[in-house]
């Protein structure tokens, strides 16, 4: 067994991983490939007065993902372990808590989160780079904007 037990999948919140370095091919040549979708996006629901932020990553199979936000601190890390690791995950769909507006407002949660350069990146099974990089942009006080780094 895992020190991260038997699910084999570990996430863990605000810390960010160096994934340059793990991993590289035999031949010392890394190649770089496209994540087939990488998004990460605010949702609100009026209905029940509460917002929270999603993600959806979708690709070549990996055993390191990595999202960062646009002053690179860590949004998402996850490391996969035993036989997972060797397996490898193509999709991953999370979301956050959505404490209502009386617990955070939405000023304060929009604090959290800047526009600017998102990037969302990994380590495939046989060593090669999973990345791309996208500069967010909108409105964020109007609640209009979204990470959408696809």
């Amino acid at each position: 067994m895992t020190p991260y037990g038997r699910t084999g999948l570990t996430a863990v919140g605000t810390i960010a991983m160096g994934l340059g370095s793990h991993g590289q091919p035999a031949s010392g040549a890394q190649e770089r490939i496209p994540f087939d979708v990488a998004e990460v996006f605010f949702e609100l629901n009026n209905t029940d007065g509460d917002l929270g932020i999603h993600a959806l990553i979708d690709g070549e199979p990996w055993k390191r993902l990595a999202i960062r936000d646009p002053r690179g601190r860590g949004l998402l890390a996850v490391l996969l372990s035993g036989r997972l690791r060797r397996q490898g995950l193509t999709e991953l769909f999370c979301e956050s808590d959505e404490p209502s507006f009386d617990d955070l407002s939405q000023e304060a949660f929009f604090e959290r989160f800047l526009e600017g350069t998102c990037q969302v990146s990994g380590v495939t099974l046989e060593g090669d780079r999973l990345i791309l990089v996208r500069e967010l942009s909108g409105n964020q006080t109007a609640l209009e904007s979204c990470f959408d780094v696809q």
